[in-house]
This record gives structure tokens, sequence and C-alpha cells, in this order.
């Protein structure tokens, strides 16, 4: 089959999570990116790195409630590796944009430094979230480079007077703390069932110590490991009903009933991986763990691992050595969120497009080049049916395209948008074609959805912003295309209020264990469409 050429645009640059084939009428070159998750953890005497720009952080705060013992410190690695695979064209001018969340603030971590092998800069996003922005000027032909960040921690056990725990909070601290008290996807704060017995649980006891240390007891006690998928990584309410999960349940079950009874509480995300006398790399990546934090006046964030079971005498007991002084040692922080995305944007000169050789397909898409909302909302569906999306002029399809569809018998080519995208005369021109729209993108997302509803699965929803200054609007959908696609789910598209259309769908849809996914900080999707879809479940 001849080969094919295309304009990927930033579409193409998310390939590392599932393939989604955008193609349009520009240059020969193909690029894959492999995203390794953070994969090394090592003890370090000497760091050795010079010459290279790095930020330094200070954020355990210093009191006297804590002591912190048996320091080490260690580096935590993340590599992006950018692979050209064009035989013709070395890649040019490509910006990498790596979120590594926000500053640490638990206890028993500090985070020193931040290193990474090419020169960058670091700003912050909307929700706080540090962002390391990377320029690759040139990934040659048939090669790849690779961008290492490295994460410099100091940490340590930490050892709490307990007796700083056993207090209560002033209205003036729940206030400024009210994020960590209100409910979020598979936080479900607000479930009766959770707050009457997380109420029952705590009913009687006096401070912060005993209400967690209840809590805490009876998430460890209740609930039993389970790695079926009808059970894990559902969050709260799942962990609640079925009494199983690992240790997402665990932890957000521990968190919601934390909540409910105002205590500020946060799931931590990172590693469960003793680091003990390390010379070497490790390989920490199938140590991936989630636990609790939940904040106490005057001391700060402690912690508590409720995924752990203890046994005395055969018979399963409270681990008491998992809560507020645990091994801190073995619990390394990343995040304090596990949405944490990698982006990649062509800079002005860039010849970043892909080629795609030998494709075989029955079915194609047709969208508008000149706009992209349209190719967002079909692309999780198509990567995961391997249709490619073909982009088009309003008014003429390109020579390259017509080529494709002419070479090809396709059995049906879906046209997305309405005819102020993709005209009647590009429509006539195409054979066996179906058009799905709606009076505009958002009706257009919607309509794609129904038509193909049969597809979807609504475990998860992805929701992100669809509508801004051209250019930037997309990025979150972009990533979250490529990772709905993986799951055969889908993204919803919304502005800064959430449409009937788009609310209806989803809660006509979902059910109690629909993960309900908003991707960006609340100034991109602001917590009352959260809180919209939450309450139409509650009803």
């Amino acid at each position: 089959m001849k080969k094919i050429t295309s304009l990927a645009l930033v579409l193409a640059l998310i390939l590392s999570i599932f393939s989604i084939n955008i193609y349009g009428y520009d240059k020969d070159i193909q690029i894959v990116v492999d995203n390794n998750s953070y994969n090394g953890v090592l003890q370090i005497k000497n760091t050795g790195y010079k010459s290279l720009d790095s930020l330094s952080f200070d954020i355990i705060p210093k009191t006297s409630s804590v002591l912190l013992k048996d320091s080490k410190e260690i580096v935590l690695r993340k590599n992006i590796r950018i692979s050209n695979n064009s035989t013709k064209e070395d890649l040019t001018n490509l910006k990498v944009i790596i979120d590594i969340g926000e500053s640490l603030s638990s206890l028993h971590i500090k985070e020193k430094q931040i290193i990474c092998n090419y020169n960058y800069t670091m700003v912050l996003d909307e929700n706080n979230d540090r962002l390391v922005e990377v320029i690759i000027n040139k990934v040659p032909k048939m090669s790849s480079v690779v961008v290492s960040i490295d994460r410099i921690y100091e940490i340590s056990n930490p050892v709490i007077d307990i007796n700083k725990v056993k207090v209560n909070y002033s209205q003036q601290t729940l206030n400024s703390l009210s994020r960590y008290l209100r409910e979020e996807p598979k936080i479900e704060v607000n479930n009766e069932q959770i707050k009457s017995k997380a109420i029952e649980i705590t009913n009687g006891k006096n401070n912060i110590y005993e209400k967690a240390y209840a809590i805490f007891s009876w998430v460890n006690l209740n609930l039993n490991y389970d790695t079926n998928p009808q059970y894990a990584n559902k969050g709260a309410l799942s962990a609640f009903t079925y009494r199983k999960g690992v240790c997402e349940e665990f932890a957000k079950l521990m968190v919601a009933m934390l909540r409910s009874v105002n205590i500020p509480a946060r799931s931590v995300i990172g590693y469960r991986h003793y680091v003990g006398d390390l010379h070497e790399i490790q390989d920490i990546s199938s140590s991936y763990h989630e636990w609790v934090e939940f904040y106490v006046p005057e001391v700060g964030w402690v912690g508590a691992d409720p995924t752990t079971f203890w046994y005395r005498n055969g018979k399963r007991v409270v681990p008491d050595y998992e809560f507020i002084n645990f091994n801190g040692l073995s619990h390394i922080v990343t995040d304090y969120n596990d949405v944490n995305i990698i982006r990649f944007i062509p800079l002005q000169g860039s010849n970043a497009f892909k080629i795609v050789d030998d494709l075989d397909f029955d079915k194609a898409v047709i969208a508008s080049g000149e706009n992209f909302p349209d190719a967002l909302s079909i692309a999780s569906i198509a990567a995961s049916k391997g249709w490619p999306i073909l982009l088009t002029r309003k008014d003429s399809i390109p020579e390259k395209i017509k080529s494709i569809l002419d070479e090809n018998n396709l059995d049906k080519v879906y046209l997305i948008g309405g005819e102020g995208v993709i005209s009647k005369k590009v429509e006539n021109d195409i054979q066996n074609s179906h058009r799905i729209y709606g009076k505009d993108r958002f009706e257009t997302n919607v309509q794609i959805a129904s038509y193909f509803n049969d597809h979807i699965n609504y475990e998860k929803v992805y929701i992100a912003i669809g509508q801004g200054q051209i250019g930037n609007e997309f990025a979150d959908a972009l990533a979250a295309s490529a990772l709905a696609a993986k799951s055969n789910s889908f993204v919803f598209l919304t502005s800064n209020t959430i449409r009937e259309l788009t609310l209806n769908h989803i809660i006509n849809n979902s059910n109690s264990s629909t993960n309900i996914i908003a991707l960006g900080g609340e100034k991109v999707i602001p917590q009352s469409i959260l809180d919209v879809i939450l309450s139409k479940f509650r009803n």
C-alpha cells in the first residue's frame, strides 16, 4: 500500500499510551513516544550533578512535634524517550511539558532538588502542579533522545508525639483546608451510607487522633484485597459496597470517611519500596501504591497506610505501626493525585509530522484540519477501532487524502461535523460517507457518543475543556483521548458550564461505580461541573 503522509500536530505526539492515527497533508516523519513511568530509585552519596538548572525546596514544617530519623537521600528518576523512526528527516523544535505534580508537603519526605539532563523551565499550572518544560531542538532520523528528570529526596521515618494529635480543629483551620473536605470523583463524601458509618465509628471519640484511628481500623479490618477488575480502582463507594479492592479502594474510602467527619484528608500517590542500603538503580515500577494523609494543626500532614494486614495468633488485627508513625522509608511520595500528563507541542518551524506505512483498514474518519474539537471528539473511538482520522479543508479534500480514499475500498467514511466545517461539496466527493454532527462542537461530541454508544465503556468518563483561545484549549483533551481509547471510554467536551445534553447523556449511561475524571485544575474544569454531575447521580 502507498505511504500515507500526515499532519499530526499535537495529536500524534501522545502515541505512547495508545495509537491515534491522524493524517493530514504535509511532511514525512514518524514520532513514537515511549513514556516510561518512574522506574528507578537510587540512594546517592554525592550527586555529581554540575551546571544544570535545578530548583530546591524546603517544605517540611519545622515543628517540635515531629522528629525525623533514619534519613536517607534518594533519587527518583523519570525517563521520557522520544524516538524518530523516520528514514528521511530529523525531528526538530519540539516542546515537551512534563507534569510532576504539586510541591510535596508530607512530613516524612523533603524534595531537595529537581534536575533534568536538558535545560528546562518550570511553571505552575492552575492546579499548582509543577510543569517541567524542555525544548528538544533535534532528534536525528532513526534515533531517539531521552529526557530524564531526577527528583532528589531526603526521606525519613517520622516520630510524632501522639499527644500533639489529640487535638481538635478551629473553624479557621477547617475553612483554610476546605479543599480536603469536599466530595470529588472516587471520594464520595456525601454518600449517606459512608457518612453514617463514619459518624457511627467515631461516636464518642473526642479528638482527631481517636476519630482517625477508629476509621483507619475499620477500613483495615473490613476490606479485603482483591485485584479483580470488578472491584479494583473503583474508589470509595465501591469499596464500601463490596468491601473489596486494591490500595486505591482502601485509601479512597478512608479519605471519604475522614472528610465526612470533618477531618481534612487526601490520597497520596507514590511507591511502597523500602529504601535500605541502596547503591544501584532499582526498578520500582511494580511498587505503585496509594495511601492516606490527614492534617493535624501544628504538626502537618501525617500518614496512614490502611492496606497492610497484620495477624496475631492467627487473627487479623489493626497494624498500629502503619498509623501516624509509619515506615516513611518505604513510602516514596510522587504526588497527591494520579492525573499527571505529558504534553508535546510542535514549535514554530517544527516538522513534527507522522507517516505510517502499510495501513490496513476498512473504515476511516474525516474531520476538519482547520479546527480540532471534532477530531478530538472522535479520537478515542477511532483509536480503539484502528481507524485513521483524515484531516480535510472545509471546501476541498487535499490530494494526498483523496488518494488514500481512492486507493482503499472503504466500507464507510465518517464525516465529523456540520457543513460549517466540512462542506456539502466535500461530502459529495466521498463515497460511502456518513455525517455525524450537531449544531456546535459540544452537540457534535454528544452525537458521536450516541452513535457509538454500544462501543463505549462507561466505567470511566473523561471530561475535558473544549473551548478557549485557539491553540491551547485542547491539551487535556488530547492526552485524555489516548487514555480513553485504551479502556474504550469517551472524552466529553465542556465549557465552563456543562451542557444539559452532555449531562443527560453521561447520567443516562453511567452508574454508581462510574469514575468521572476531570482533566485539568479547577480553573479549567470548575468544581461546579463535578458538583452538578454528582448531584444528578445522587438523585
